[in-house]
């Protein structure tokens, strides 16, 4: 399949849009990276287009120790325990195939045992809103899978709460208090995919600045994801940190006075210049409908000036547009059959072959070497994997001519397929912008 790049043109518009208005942002911002980086985590939002992702969790975090500027564990002093619990639900919606937006919602819960600090506090936390636009797509490495691909994401954080009103009453504090605003990149690469379910890496890096004399931050994440449009295991798991780059002029200040005065000598709401690296993980189970559920688990592994934490929860979410059916077409299963490349014309079509006038796709990309075409119709559209469908060349009015070449399903996305070449019926090049049709059987 060809290489799939942004327009330079409309690179460069974009480009003198979004890095003036990502600027003035910052310049806004005072003394300038994530607002509460111990419990949420740089990672890829981007959505499939058309479909709306609803996602909703809680994850309950407890530690009784700090990691000191040297990366070694020790226990804060008159510090019994330090406990979270969140709330989060984000809301992310594929606006094309190239924009997503996003956003989300967090409340919180902090109890510090401690004798200074009063037992609990709750209210709103940390909120984000973002996007992420796709700036390439390669080519696929083999058949049923789809292509590796290359996204921006920028997101605002910014706090919903006072820690000076928590001081005032000695309870504990709800954040850093810090107004966030990120950059980055995130490379997606598909390792193994299947009409059943995908398998891909994904990392990504960003840039925060935040204010209140707190650290520039590079937030990073490298995980497994497995996904799946049918019922079935889903799951999760990688390392997520944040490198603090120590450019505040708090940077080597004595520990104790970096320690937070509403965490009880615990980094739970954040040092000034605090570096944290963390494994989590997640396991689900995708249900016939859009209902998925699942469960977390994570945990500190290494960190400068921040907290050495565990933590664990549960959710639900539910994605919307991605797996609806059609009951005009019928899931035939995956036939073994070799793939064929020029063969001589066939007798399977001469023209007598009565088709589905309610569908019609057209052909995005081809990849010869593989025997693959991708067309702009998926499980939105009611394809479903081992369904054949016959090319058909176009007229100069971009209408429907005569068959090439008989195709099946190999994977499906909400709005787009992947399908394998069985056979040809004519001896011609197959071409973007050709028409798929559903043959009626």
């Amino acid at each position: 399949m060809k290489t799939k790049l942004l327009n330079p043109a409309r690179l460069s518009a974009l480009s003198q849009t979004l890095i003036p208005a990502f600027a003035s942002v910052l310049l806004l911002t005072p003394n300038a990276s994530r607002a509460d980086f111990q419990i949420q985590r740089w990672e890829s939002q981007h959505e499939d287009s058309k479909v709306l992702t609803l996602r909703s969790d809680f994850t309950f975090l407890s530690t009784t120790s700090n990691f000191d500027p040297d990366g070694s564990a020790y226990d804060p002093a008159g510090l019994t325990s330090a406990k979270r619990i969140h709330w989060d639900s984000y809301l992310a919606y594929g606006a094309s195939e190239r924009l997503s937006i996003y956003g989300r919602l967090s409340w919180t819960r902090s109890s510090i045992d401690h004798p200074t600090v009063g037992e609990s506090r709750f209210g709103l936390g940390d909120q984000a809103v973002g996007a992420s636009y796709r700036i390439w797509e390669g080519e696929v490495s083999s058949p049923g899978m789809f292509s590796p691909n290359l996204s921006l994401q920028f997101q605002f954080d910014f706090p919903a709460y006072d820690n000076d009103t928590s001081t005032a009453n000695n309870t504990p504090w709800l954040g850093n208090q810090t107004t966030d605003i990120t950059g980055g990149a995130f490379f997606e690469m598909p390792i193994g995919d299947s009409s059943e379910r995908s398998l891909s890496l994904v990392a990504g890096a960003g840039y925060t600045k935040r204010n209140r004399n707190f650290s520039a931050q590079l937030p990073y994440s490298v995980e497994l994801r497995v996904r799946r449009a049918t019922p079935g295991i889903i799951g999760r798991l990688g390392i997520f940190g944040v490198m603090a780059l120590g450019d505040d002029p708090l940077d080597g200040v004595p520990l104790a006075s970096l320690s937070s005065v509403g965490s009880g000598g615990s980094f739970l709401t954040g040092s000034s210049a605090a570096s944290l690296t963390r494994v989590h993980g997640e396991f689900g189970y995708q249900t016939p409908s859009p209902l998925n559920f699942f469960a977390t688990l994570g945990m500190g592994i290494f960190g400068k000036s921040a907290q050495k934490d565990t933590r664990f929860g549960a959710g639900i979410g539910f994605r919307f547009g991605g797996e609806e059916e059609n009951s005009e077409l019928d899931y035939t299963p995956v036939q073994s059959r070799e793939p064929v490349r020029n063969r001589a014309a066939k007798k399977s079509n001469r023209g007598f072959v009565p088709y589905n006038d309610q569908f019609e796709g057209k052909i995005l990309r081809t990849n010869d070497r593989l025997n693959l075409i991708k067309i702009d119709k998926g499980t939105n559209d009611g394809v479903q994997p081992g369904q054949l469908f016959d090319v058909f060349s176009v007229d100069k009015s971009g209408v429907a001519a005569e068959p090439i070449a008989r195709v099946q399903v190999q994977s499906v996305r909400p709005s787009e397929s992947a399908l394998l070449i069985l056979e040809y019926f004519k001896e011609m090049l197959i071409e973007e912008g050709f028409i798929v049709k559903r043959p009626l059987q």
